[in-house]
């Protein structure tokens, strides 16, 4: 079978690249230092622990059977004088369908404000509450 073979069974994705930023990982133990390291155990744990939360994210909202999974792409470690860290996350998200970056964006924001900001129920995974932290973008 080829290529050309396969194209009536391939359907479209879409991607939309995605910020958010977390404040807090109950059970979580890393030094903040791992996340600016790829190869630390920590920052494997992080990812891993992120992806899953974001993917419970979205199974949660209205556009879950579009849902095709999510992929976490950046971290950045943010310690800011008389603020608690927080750690940017940068992750993909497809779907099978195209819908406008701000529906995305909202679809999470309405989950994240249902569970109290918990990203992915009981992830132990909370995010800013200021929802500006929160930004989408299609690719």
């Amino acid at each position: 079978m080829t290529l050309i073979d396969l194209l009536p069974f391939v359907s479209a994705t879409f991607t939309y690249e995605m910020r958010l930023s977390i404040e807090q990982m109950d059970g979580m133990t890393f030094d903040f230092r791992d996340l600016s390291d790829a190869s630390s155990e920590g920052y494997v744990s992080f990812i891993g622990v992120t992806k899953e939360a974001v993917d419970k994210a979205f199974l949660a909202t209205d556009i879950k059977r579009q849902f095709l999974g999510s992929e976490v792409i950046s971290v950045s470690p943010v310690k800011k004088v008389n603020e608690p860290p927080q750690v940017k996350v940068g992750f993909l998200v497809q779907l099978t369908t195209n819908i406008s970056e701000e529906r995305v964006r909202n679809h999470l924001l309405r989950t994240l404000k249902a569970e109290n900001f918990s990203v992915g129920r009981n992830s132990g995974i909370s995010a800013s509450r200021n929802s500006s932290e929160v930004l989408a973008r299609g690719q």
